[in-house]
């Protein structure tokens, strides 16, 4: 398995419900929670750093004790997205995770079911976005239900930019990720219009740290605050 990490130093617009004036101190949180999270897996991680400096160089040398490899840049959140893509098209290992900084990870969950739910069906998101159940014009309330390794994961149309897939799943669907780049949308339509559903756990195991759309189910702020 092999982790796409990208790491940006620019607030989101999206508020989050910590750290919003602090994207440092939100960065170095949702890390901890990734590398607590996967501590027994010790995945691959390539990090991508967009507008970073030394500090989160020196965050990442503190934090992260896996096998990682650090690739400062310059070049917008689209091209280090794309390049993500690139990268992850040349090399073979069965599962890919593309993850986004602004993701904190529920350490009280094996993530091990979550990895067992990619291999299974191909397309997950850790992430069970509050918006599948306030939204009905963007996503339906009828889904599928899957359980994999005592872990229930639901269909659903549409997520963020944080994901995992096999690598079967990816380059089939390579020209569909370079085309829409970091746009989350249509990019999951379209590979739905080719046979490939994205599913999602419940209850989750990361979410987007954006204020109103935490995921259901877990108490985010408890885990944070440890």
């Amino acid at each position: 398995m092999i982790v796409y990490y990208r790491l940006c130093s620019i607030a989101s617009t999206n508020p989050s419900p910590v750290f919003q004036e602090d994207k440092f101190k939100l960065n170095e949180l949702c890390l901890r929670s990734f590398v607590k999270a996967f501590a027994d897996i010790k995945p691959k991680v390539v990090v991508l750093g967009d507008y970073c400096d030394y500090l989160e160089g020196e965050m990442l040398e503190r934090e992260l004790p896996f096998e990682y490899v650090y690739k400062p840049t310059k070049i917008g959140i689209n091209e280090t997205c794309l390049l993500q893509y690139d990268l992850a098209s040349k090399q073979d290992d069965e599962l890919i995770l593309f993850l986004e900084c602004d993701y904190m990870w529920n350490p009280d969950l094996d993530v091990k079911k979550y990895l067992e739910g990619i291999k299974k069906l191909g397309l997950v998101s850790p992430y069970d976005h509050l918006n599948y159940y306030l939204d009905r014009e963007a996503h339906s309330n009828m889904c599928q239900i899957e359980l994999v390794d005592d872990h229930h994961f639901r269909s659903t149309e549409t997520c963020t930019m944080t994901f995992g897939l096999r690598r079967d799943v990816f380059m089939d669907n390579l020209e569909i990720f370079k085309k829409y780049g970091y746009l989350d949308h249509d990019v999951w339509l379209d590979i739905a219009k080719k046979g490939q559903k994205l599913f999602c756990p419940i209850p989750s195991f990361a979410t987007h740290m954006v204020r109103d759309f935490l995921a259901p189910s877990v108490d985010w702020k408890k885990l944070w605050k440890q």
